[in-house]
């Protein structure tokens, strides 16, 4: 082989190598930012609702890092800015305690949009006390949540189940958050910062939210 084939063959593979190393980068550029995702499963098994019960949730969360429970109340309290949730069933009182303490902070807004009275069947929204689901949920309302209950005169049911926090990460599943939900059914619950679904999630919560 002669030099100047050599020669050739090696400038034919620098200029491939680097057709490829372009190609590469176009493709990841189109991909968006980088995601960080994780999932959950339930129901859970490392913590007991009684331990719960008797621990205060921030001290049993910090010891029990495979929690399922404790890490989606750990990502709950890194809030910082707003918390969104719109969840058909809201009772257990470690994640209305969560609320309840960001709703202390006068830089966060706490809002929540939850399913109404299924007795009732009024059409429409409402952020009055005589809705709400429960007498817990219309203490966080004193104490500073902002609550709409929807209800559908057809019947159907406001049956989400997601959060968001700071307009940034999305938590969504089959999970209620209520202690049934968590520690006697087979529940999943997905964590990520995908900006496309942050964004398409937050458009639907704006819906419910803007609902007279």
């Amino acid at each position: 082989m002669s030099i100047y084939t050599r020669i050739t063959s090696y400038v034919c593979v620098l200029y491939l190598s680097y057709r490829l190393r372009l190609y590469v980068s176009q493709m990841l550029s189109t991909m968006g930012p980088k995601v960080s995702a994780m999932a959950l499963f339930f129901p859970e098994t490392q913590v007991t609702a009684k331990e719960l019960f008797e621990t205060n949730p921030d001290v049993l969360t910090a010891h029990n890092p495979d929690s399922q429970l404790c890490q989606l109340l750990s990502v709950l309290k890194s809030c910082t800015k707003s918390l969104d949730v719109c969840m058909y069933c809201l009772s257990y009182e470690p994640f209305l305690h969560v609320m309840e303490e960001l709703s202390r902070d006068s830089n966060i807004v706490v809002r929540v949009v939850t399913n109404g009275d299924k007795g009732r069947h009024t059409s429409g929204s409402t952020t009055g006390e005589e809705k709400f689901p429960s007498k817990r949920l219309i203490q966080l309302f004193k104490k500073g949540v902002q609550l709409k209950v929807i209800s559908m005169a057809d019947e159907a049911l406001m049956h989400n189940k997601f959060a968001i926090i700071d307009n940034s990460l999305l938590i969504n599943g089959s999970l209620n958050w209520t202690e049934n939900s968590i520690f006697n059914s087979y529940n999943d619950c997905l964590i990520t910062t995908d900006p496309r679904l942050v964004f398409a999630y937050s458009q639907q919560f704006n819906e419910f939210w803007s609902l007279d």
